[in-house]
């Protein structure tokens, strides 16, 4: 029984930030609801083209994040929380990171593996 209810409140969380999310967002996300392990693509493109930014730096939220050149990067969530990932961009490779400029954030909802009983 808590498991659903733990499940009902990260549905109706997800429900609420999916309504409530800005659009100053300069990356897609392929799913920002899931269930763990739950892999995600983003893909900054958009950002590389209109603001010629070469470096991407990506903070997941859980105290992982990753520094690249390529726009476009898969990640995975191995636990259930929710967490908010946030985006970093350099327009020049060679910049220091305290440079890096706002790229935007979204909340991911990371729901836990649903106990399942034998049968």
């Amino acid at each position: 029984m808590s498991t659903i209810l733990a499940f009902i409140s990260l549905a109706f969380l997800a429900l609420s930030t999916f309504f409530s999310e800005g659009s100053s967002r300069y990356f897609e996300v392929s799913s920002n609801v899931g269930t763990a392990p739950f892999t995600i693509t983003l893909n900054a493109s958009d950002l590389d083209k209109a603001k010629q930014a070469e470096r991407f730096i990506w903070d997941f939220g859980n105290g992982e994040s990753l520094t690249t050149a390529n726009p476009i990067v898969q990640y995975t969530y191995q636990s259930a929380g929710v967490f908010t990932l946030k985006l970093r961009y350099l327009k020049k490779a060679k910049d220091n990171l305290s440079k890096a400029k706002d790229g935007g954030s979204v909340k991911i909802v990371v729901s836990p593996k649903p106990n399942i009983l034998p049968i």
